[in-house]
């Protein structure tokens, strides 16, 4: 099943829409659905999710979160990344998605039906909002596209991905161990 798309929505409008358990993006004002993903794909999430939260396990000013954490970019563009790591005050932490401001690193999955997306619209905004980093993991190629702030094309990580962001939040995640997880 393929993704179903619904133009000139409002923040408002979607916001308002009822739990349904499917992934629900709003990219410029157009409300799109995709539905659940592979096996594989929930695997690899996971798996990065696990070892960022590993990596930012002693840290209170930065939090990772996985699947379903909205993403609210501007008034009309409303993302769901795999996983996520945010900027983290706790004495004042934000009481909703709409208070969340710009993540730090926002990692997606590729699944067939999200790939141009992932790659287009949803790349643009977030390098557009000053993301530092946006990791695009691609499944069929056992790889990440990781885009920068400042950079025009991507650097291509099959190895050892190191990363470093601005409040020193630091690490490598080794994708050979990664990918492993899925091999057959």
């Amino acid at each position: 099943m393929g993704m179903a798309a619904v133009h000139g929505m409002s923040l408002e409008e979607f916001l308002a829409l009822p739990d349904d358990g499917q992934r629900h993006e709003l990219l410029h004002g157009v409300h799109i659905v995709t539905p659940a993903p592979r096996l594989s794909h929930d695997i690899i999430r996971a798996e990065f999710d696990h070892r960022l939260h590993q990596i930012a396990a002693t840290r209170d000013d930065v939090i990772v979160l996985g699947d379903q954490t909205e993403v609210h970019l501007d008034h009309d563009t409303v993302v769901q990344p795999d996983v996520v790591v945010f900027p983290w005050d706790r004495k004042n932490p934000p009481r909703s998605w709409t208070e969340c401001r710009v993540p730090l690193l926002a990692v997606e999955v590729l699944s067939p039906s999200t790939a141009a997306l992932a790659r287009g619209k949803r790349r643009v905004s977030y390098l557009a909002r000053g993301i530092e980093e946006y990791w695009i993991v691609d499944l069929e190629a056992q790889a990440v596209e990781r885009w920068r702030q400042g950079f025009t094309q991507p650097e291509i990580v099959s190895g050892d991905l190191a990363f470093a962001l601005s409040v020193g939040l630091a690490g490598t995640i080794n994708l050979r161990e990664v990918f492993a997880r899925i091999e057959s």
